[in-house]
């Protein structure tokens, strides 16, 4: 993680998880957008400004379709995992090609959920059944493409939750928390999902989509 600012607003969950030699979903996340200068972070319901190079950060509060941002301003727009749970993604990325610069660069997080075994592709499909927009989890790709941007990477990634999960069920309430599940789902889905060989190993797929505007 190349801005701490950034990390300390990135849910705990997304540091917990992890792939080879330490590296967290929220580095991973982050990594492609590390360079740039004047970056800013989208959450759910908060941006954090960057202006530019040792300049201090700024957390405003805000709508992800509605940022406080001059237009063509932002270079590297780097946005979490939220949106699946969106209920305007045209509002969403007509906002983001107003504010980034020509050609600038947008990191997007989608959730892919747990790896669940050939045997719970029905589970799965009841899963993302619950999401805003499951178009953003199955085709994330095709959607940022008709939405005018250059898709450059799409990468796929099995992180484990470090330390494994004492509590599979507490597990599951916080990645539905951090967004990379359906924040909806209900208990009885939650408890099945609980029950996942994979899901009780902390494992968790995560995608990234790199674009240029």
């Amino acid at each position: 993680m190349s801005c701490d600012e950034c990390g300390s607003q990135i849910d705990n969950t997304l540091h917990r998880l992890e792939i080879g030699r330490g590296v967290t979903a929220a580095q991973w996340m982050w990594a492609p957008a590390g360079g740039e200068p004047g970056h800013v972070l989208v959450g759910d319901g908060y941006v954090t400004v960057h202006p530019g190079p040792r300049q201090a950060g700024a957390l405003v509060r805000a709508r992800p379709s509605a940022l406080p941002l001059a237009g063509r301003c932002v270079p590297a727009l780097v946005v979490g995992p939220i949106a699946p749970g969106l209920s305007d993604l045209d509002g969403l990325f007509a906002e983001f090609r107003r504010v980034l610069r020509p050609h600038g660069l947008l990191c997007v997080l989608v959730p892919d959920g747990p790896p669940l075994g050939l045997r719970a592709r029905g589970l799965r499909g009841r899963v993302r059944a619950h999401w805003t927009h499951r178009s953003v989890v199955e085709h994330p790709d095709w959607l940022l493409t008709a939405a005018d941007f250059a898709v450059m990477g799409d990468d796929r990634v099995v992180f484990r939750s470090a330390p494994r999960p004492p509590d599979a069920r507490a597990h599951v309430d916080q990645l539905c928390t951090a967004g990379l599940l359906p924040r909806t789902l209900p208990d009885d889905l939650r408890a099945e999902l609980a029950a996942n060989r994979h899901v009780r190993e902390g494992r968790v797929s995560l995608r990234r989509l790199v674009a240029r505007r």
